[in-house]
């Protein structure tokens, strides 16, 4: 999955930065004075003008579409079309960015200052005695507001949290243990808090697209509602493209990871050159990716999988009548299943010594023991009753990694780690 590494941008922030170079692969790193990131502009000095002059900017592009597209001046028709498509524009991912200077707090007070004064029969009152009359705060106060019911909800919110809520951009998880009573309350219990925030933050949940997917054998199955509609439960869901059911069975994922089909009619060319970096770069990312998570568990799922790459190598002119392992060799080339291996035991490095060590600590336990027989740096293998559970990447890559040379695990780099590792793997059968 490779990088768009011209997109790629350093931000030096803080006073006397002394601001270091830093590459990706071989290519250095640009520095930027600023950077743009889910819709909020940070400079280096953390200055918010240049983002407050934008959300203003937004906000009376789009008050000037109400105001020559819209021919009615009625309170009724302005001010929701004011509350809805505008003013979100000013207050937008508010606590990160709000107006630090007067000059900026007025830029934004002035798009509620025009948008009042649009509606009919307030042209001659005063901006305050239009905020008045129609029931509004100043922006200002409502920057005020929002500050205080955060700060209400971190110190006097609800406790007992179960729970755990992850947010990505438009995408939002909960998720908890529920084996118990209380563990049905508190998922919704947070459910009710997920609402409050929603009304207080004016972004609308799209509840028709919300599920429960129950997991796990003997589950419940408790019924959830958002606000006053209850949350339909489903078998299977689909996130981040990858496809998980209720029993955590991958089966389905397997079958939908193919789209050879479309090189074959579409492509003219059987060269190795042609067909070997096409496969490379369109077809095998959908076997693999994200793989540590939806990894086939069954040899009816691997089977699925590793025909795409044997009918992709077939396809080389001039290697149509050699055997599978043969085209594989003859292309340097691993077969699925050991690469899926390969990156079991790369991710494991990087938990084990490598970037996400902090982390590691809780998916693996050292082994101890005096035995100075292969790797020093064995892991401990736990036991389990269910077999699901021993297909986990953090159970699964356990016996691989303890069978790893010496020299392979004792790797100082992960660069170094990757070049012996598949030496290692280009050795076995």
């Amino acid at each position: 999955m490779k990088f768009s590494k011209a997109k790629c941008k350093v931000l030096h922030m803080g006073r006397r930065n002394p601001k270091h170079k830093y590459r990706l692969g071989e290519e250095w790193i640009e520095s930027s004075p600023e950077e743009k990131g889910l819709g909020v502009l940070i400079d280096e000095k953390l200055n918010m003008s240049q983002q407050c002059a934008l959300a203003a900017q937004k906000a009376n592009r789009v008050l000037g579409c109400i105001k020559r597209g819209v021919t009615s001046r009625s309170r009724e028709v302005i001010l929701p079309l004011y509350s809805a498509l505008v003013r979100p524009h000013l207050e937008y991912c508010i606590q990160l960015w709000g107006p630090q200077y007067r000059r900026d707090m007025e830029l934004l007070e002035q798009v509620q200052r025009r948008a009042t004064k649009m509606i009919r029969g307030l042209e001659h009152l005063s901006c305050e005695d239009r905020l008045r009359e129609l029931g509004l705060f100043s922006l200002e106060k409502r920057r005020l507001r929002r500050d205080l019911i955060v700060a209400f909800q971190y110190l006097k919110g609800p406790t007992g949290n179960l729970c755990t809520l992850s947010k990505f951009a438009n995408n939002t998880k909960l998720c908890g243990a529920v084996d118990t009573l209380e563990g049905r309350d508190a998922m919704q219990r947070d459910l009710d808090r997920l609402e409050r925030l929603d009304c207080v933050n004016r972004m609308k949940f799209n509840k028709a697209k919300y599920k429960v997917l129950n997991m796990g054998w003997g589950n419940s199955k408790q019924k959830y509602r958002l606000g006053r509609e209850w949350i339909e439960s489903s078998p299977e869901e689909k996130d981040s493209g990858g496809l998980l059911d209720e029993k955590l069975n991958m089966t389905r994922q397997c079958a939908l990871a193919r789209i050879l089909g479309c090189i074959t009619k579409g492509g003219a060319s059987s060269s190795r050159e042609v067909i070997l970096p096409i496969y490379s770069a369109l077809v095998r990312p959908h076997l693999q990716y994200c793989l540590q998570l939806w990894g086939p568990q069954h040899k009816k799922d691997m089977d699925l999988l590793e025909p795409v790459q044997r009918r992709a190598t077939k396809m080389i002119r001039g290697l149509e009548h050699l055997s599978y392992e043969d085209r594989l060799r003859e292309l340097g080339l691993f077969s699925l299943e050991k690469r899926r291996l390969q990156g079991d035991l790369i991710a494991a490095f990087q938990y084990l010594k490598g970037a996400y060590k902090k982390d590691g600590k809780g998916l693996f336990t050292r082994a101890c023991s005096d035995r100075t027989r292969g790797n020093g740096f064995k892991l401990k293998e736990g036991r389990f009753r269910l077999d699901i559970r021993k297909k986990f990447f953090s159970v699964r890559v356990v016996r691989h990694w303890n069978r790893l040379p010496r020299e392979v695990v004792e790797a100082p780099s992960l660069e170094l780690f990757k070049a012996r590792l598949d030496e290692a793997l280009g050795n076995l059968v």
